[in-house]
């Protein structure tokens, strides 16, 4: 940093990027990426261990 004239100019002496945000990130699971019939067999799943927990448990 100089000081010139009661002013202070900042000087970049080196050469880099100036987009400062976050660094890219892999996506992670997403129910709304998979398809309508995925999606219908993730709750076909789901109900089926429901069902399954309620007849053991009044059994």
């Amino acid at each position: 940093m100089r000081i010139m004239a009661g002013m202070e100019q900042h000087t970049h002496d080196h050469a880099h990027d100036h987009r400062h945000g976050p660094a890219p990130r892999a996506a992670g699971f997403s129910l709304l990426r998979l398809s309508a019939l995925q999606r219908l067999g993730i709750v076909a799943v789901a109900l089926v261990l429901l069902w399954g927990g309620v007849h053991w448990a009044l059994s």
